[in-house]
């Protein structure tokens, strides 16, 4: 099956603040004798039922305060055009874009200080254009329209607006038979075989479409991935959309149970044999904003693959969010500068907001002062410079560690030196591991070198048996002059035994703890108010900070130690999805919250990153823990977009209509696997008034008060 993309535009406008289709809608007027013209499109066009359904609606909410009278139209042009001409109160649907070209005066409109009157009430959500064409045509994609007669919809609409958009950036304009005919005979003429196919407008399913696909077999065409950005340039008010997978009939099974859009590009695979935890995090961030469009770049083929991938994300394909949930063990506990750190770093000033899950080590973390005492190790031989896990008193040169039975745990060690890797002066000494038994045998050793090099030493602890085993664990320092800290993390199913684990700088490491990234935390979807919590919980596995630096980027100490403040806050998991039932872990958590910031750019695609931290951590509600595990607490996505929309709000006058990009890309950095799609494009619409009689409208849903419109 061939993979199409699809597109949707938006045009919104500055009191979107206002704009909701949910709830209750209260409608209070000056006197009970106003009157109020709704006005559409044509007869049986998908707007005209929506004008017909929203007139119900506040007709209803008003308890007969209000006359609505729909009348049918030829679109948005005729719409805003009548409008100033009528003398009379009138609602209509409209294209944004088309209402600011009335404003400048821009053909086919004259200027007209009437057109200033008109307010925009809210937004109607995505509105998917179909470009639908009889199989039997031969038509494979909208390039193959060359030669054929095609309906591009009534005059001034959406569909022909995006459609002639579309001809145009394929170079086929003039080859392509534009028929102009009726919207209501535009389905039989496609059923007769008059034409080869229509385009038609509306949130899908549309029940024209559904009557073609029920009398003749139909396909629905898309653009290729180079011509969206064509489109997307020549109108900045488009993004890609998708219509699901048996929406209409015959259509084949493209998206995994609906869950995962097809328009997710798959800019680098992972290795043979990975796991399909990307697809989940694709999943979960589809859910939650379904208008963004996913590309996606594996994080597994090594770390500087890594780090290229994010910065391919953002300068190659100008994604705005981007979000990880993977860590390589080599990345610094103590130092900045490391190639995923200043990949992440670079991407958030270029604009993009970058999400990282912050891990699932919870405090399984041991950091100490070096305490030397001198002792010789079974199987060692001689006497060495061992850490003094016990006192001056009671010294003690092991620790123990249990590792859970059919588990293994990695012990990742690092202590206080810079790295050669990144500032090129390495570490001035080199820590060892040795690992017993509870027969006291050697099982483990790392011992390497590192004088010069990396101060990491990493040992993997291994229990076959189906109890859980307890090993005992020494550090040594073999060379060089004793380091003035160390710290070593647990990955895995262990737990190290010792009262002073889980105290000091956390288990959140390089790239987590990157300044202007957002690390975060998890907490599990039933500890939520949602589900009757009062205080969220957070995962007892979730990593905690607050994460420090001792030097900087070039390997030179700092005059004092940088605190980092991580973890930023925390989001959900637990939920299911078509490869995890359920998927927990801060690897859930991450998407959530990206996905938030993607509906945040919907809103407002002015904010920057920094602005998107904030309004996120000011829309969370604390939780339990302490800050270096929950950061601000738990993301609420409905305030954080409130805010977003507040700030768009205060940065345009109020009678100006802004169109927004309505496209936050997230891709993650992870492993995703991507199937074909339908497609057509999408539009948001406005849902305008011209009022010169100051009928007061007071719009709210059931909760508050939305606003005024005069």
């Amino acid at each position: 099956m061939t993979a199409h993309r699809i597109l949707a535009a938006a045009s919104c406008a500055a009191l979107l603040v206002v704009a909701s289709l949910v709830s209750t809608i209260r409608v209070q007027a000056r006197d009970a004798t106003t009157s109020i013209t709704v006005r559409a499109g044509k007869a049986d066009s998908p707007n005209y039922r929506l004008a017909r359904q929203f007139s119900e609606a506040l007709a209803l909410a008003a308890n007969g305060a209000l006359a609505l009278d729909v009348k049918e139209s030829q679109g948005s042009v005729e719409n805003v055009m009548d409008a100033p001409k009528s003398g009379a109160n009138t609602i209509f649907i409209a294209s944004g874009s088309v209402i600011l070209q009335a404003r400048r005066g821009a053909k086919p409109f004259t200027r007209n200080p009437g057109y200033f009157d008109i307010r925009a009430l809210f937004p109607i959500p995505f509105q998917t254009v179909h470009w639908v064409v009889r199989q039997d045509s031969g038509v494979q994609s909208l390039a193959d329209l060359a030669g054929h007669s095609f309906i591009p919809g009534s005059k001034s609409s959406i569909s022909e607006r995006l459609t002639a958009t579309a001809l145009q950036t394929l170079g086929i304009e003039k080859q392509v038979q534009l028929i102009d005919i009726d919207v209501a005979a535009a389905p039989a003429a496609v059923m007769g075989n008059k034409v080869s196919g229509l385009a038609v407008a509306g949130s899908f399913p549309l029940p024209m479409v559904n009557d073609i696909a029920k009398a003749t077999p139909i396909r629905l065409l898309g653009l290729a991935p180079s011509d969206i950005a064509k489109v997307v340039a020549s109108d900045d008010s488009t993004i890609q959309q998708i219509i699901p997978k048996d929406t209409y009939p015959g259509m084949a099974a493209d998206v995994a149970h609906g869950d995962l859009r097809g328009g997710t590009t798959i800019v680098k695979e992972g290795p043979v044999g990975s796991s399909d935890e990307g697809r989940a995090m694709a999943e979960l961030i589809h859910r939650i904003a379904p208008g963004a469009q996913i590309f996606f770049y594996s994080a597994f083929n090594s770390e500087s693959d890594f780090a290229h991938g994010i910065t391919t994300l953002q300068s190659q394909y100008h994604c705005q969010v981007i979000v990880d949930d993977v860590t390589y063990f080599d990345e610094p506990f103590y130092q900045t500068g490391g190639l995923v750190q200043a990949a992440v770093q670079k991407a958030v000033a270029a604009g993009a907001s970058y999400f990282t899950a912050a891990s699932n080590e919870g405090k399984n973390f041991y950091e100490h002062s070096f305490q030397p005492m001198s002792a010789a190790l079974p199987a060692v031989g001689h006497v060495q410079t061992l850490q003094n896990f016990g006192s001056v008193s009671q010294p003690n040169d092991l620790q123990a560690v249990t590792v859970q039975a059919h588990s293994s745990a990695t012990l990742d060690l690092q202590w206080a030196q810079p790295f050669a890797s990144i500032g090129g002066k390495g570490s001035a000494d080199t820590l060892g591991v040795y690992a017993y038994n509870a027969g006291n045998a050697l099982v483990g050793a790392a011992t390497q070198n590192t004088v010069g090099g990396n101060p990491v030493q990493m040992l993997t602890l291994t229990d076959n048996s189906s109890v859980a085993q307890t090993y005992r664990v020494a550090i040594a320092d073999l060379a060089g002059p004793a380091p003035s800290q160390f710290k070593y993390i647990i990955y895995g199913n262990a737990t190290i035994n010792d009262p002073n684990a889980g105290v000091g700088s956390g288990t959140v490491i390089g790239h987590e703890m990157v300044t202007g990234a957002n690390t975060v935390g998890a907490v599990p979807y039933f500890a939520t108010p949602a589900f009757g919590s009062k205080t969220p919980g957070i995962e007892s596995f979730s990593s905690v900070g607050p994460g420090e630096l001792l030097y900087d980027s070039h390997g030179n100490p700092l005059s004092t130690p940088t605190f980092l403040n991580k973890v930023d806050f925390l989001a959900p998991d637990g939920s299911s999805t078509s490869v995890f039932q359920p998927f927990y872990g801060t690897s859930a958590a991450a998407p959530d919250a990206a996905a938030i910031a993607s509906l945040m750019l919907q809103a407002n695609h002015a904010l920057t990153p920094a602005q998107i931290t904030e309004m996120l951590k000011q829309s969370a509600i604390p939780a339990a823990g302490g800050a270096v595990g929950s950061g601000a607490g738990l993301v609420q996505a409905d305030v954080a977009v409130r805010l977003a929309l507040a700030a768009r709000a205060a940065s345009h006058a109020i009678h100006d209509l802004v169109r927004t990009a309505a496209n936050g890309g997230v891709a993650h950095a992870d492993r995703s696997a991507s199937h074909g799609q339908h497609g057509g494009s999408a539009t948001s619409l406005t849902v305008a008034a011209w009022l010169p009689h100051h009928a007061e409208f007071a719009v709210s849903t059931s909760s508050q008060h939305a606003g005024t419109f005069g």
